[in-house]
This record gives structure tokens, C-alpha cells and sequence, in this order.
């Protein structure tokens, strides 16, 4: 059990609680305490939906790049709701291509300072390698990744140890 379920579980019993035994109260102070208990618990309960299909944030994604993917989502949803300005959509096709930009480059930035920093660990550049390219090579989907040097595809298993 986590500390966020604990939480969830209790906030939701007090929420669902219907307190009849304070509401048919004859003791006004208590029926007062009650109310002010219960507007407590009201103002702490926040409900939110949680998105079933959410994934795994990658670790290339910083805080600082998805507040900008947030803010450029954000912009869709304006321009969508105002079809008719022309302003809004440039604006948020401008910061789409800066983030795809933005996006590529934190990537690639992560990738090479994940293969400088395992320089010397082969089967840890390789993990690196396939998670970058989205292969892997257990699945019966995968593909193999080539290893091409100089123009020429390396297949044999002797070339590759080289």
C-alpha cells in the first residue's frame, strides 16, 4: 500500500460518509463542529481524472520541456476553440515546429551523454543503442539493428567483435 492510496481510500470513505449520527444531533456545538469538519474535508478533497492510457514518462523529457509541451497543448486547445483565428493557429503551428526541434535535440542530447558516460561498459551502450532506435531484439517483431562502418553492412559475427 502507498501513502497516495492510503490517502485516496480515507478521502474517499470521508467524502461517501453520510454523518447521519451528527446531522440528527441534538447538541448544537457538536452539530457545528460536524459542519465545520465537514466543510474542512471539502475543501481538501480534490477530484481529478487520471488518464488510463498515461505512460511512462521518458527520462530525455525535463520538467522545463514538458511545461513547453504543455504550454503548445494548451495553444491547440485555444485554436481549436476559435476556429476563425488565423493569429492563434500560426502561432501554435510556430511553437509545434519549435517543439519538435526542441524534442530532438533533448533526445539526442540524452543518448550521447548516456553513451559518453558508458563508454567502456559494451552491454550498456548497446541497451542504450536499442532503446534509442525502439527495437528490441527479444520481441518476435523487432529487427535486428544493422551495424554499418564506413558505408559497408557488418553482419558477420567476427566483423562486429572487431
Amino acid at each position: 500500500i502507498t501513502v497516495p492510496s492510503v490517502l485516496y481510500q480515507t478521502s474517499t470513505i470521508l467524502k461517501n460518509e453520510t454523518w447521519k449520527c451528527l446531522d440528527n444531533s441534538k447538541d448544537s456545538e457538536e452539530a457545528e463542529i460536524f459542519l465545520k469538519v465537514r466543510e474542512s474535508i471539502d475543501r481538501c478533497l480534490r477530484t481529478f481524472n487520471i488518464s488510463r492510457n498515461r505512460r511512462k514518462r521518458c527520462e530525455w523529457i525535463t520538467q522545463g520541456l514538458m511545461n513547453r509541451i504543455n504550454d503548445r497543448d494548451a495553444m491547440f486547445r485555444s485554436a481549436r476553440a476559435n476556429p476563425g483565428n488565423r493569429e492563434l493557429k500560426d502561432r501554435y503551428n510556430e511553437l509545434s515546429t519549435q517543439m519538435k526541434l526542441e524534442v530532438e535535440t533533448a533526445k539526442l542530447r540524452y543518448f550521447r551523454d548516456e553513451i559518453a558516460f558508458n563508454l567502456n561498459n559494451p552491454k550498456e551502450i548497446w541497451r542504450i543503442i536499442n532503446e534509442s532506435s525502439g527495437t528490441k531484439l527479444n520481441s518476435p517483431t523487432g529487427k535486428t539493428p544493422k551495424l554499418i562502418v564506413h558505408e559497408r553492412e557488418i553482419t558477420a559475427d567476427n566483423e562486429v567483435a572487431d
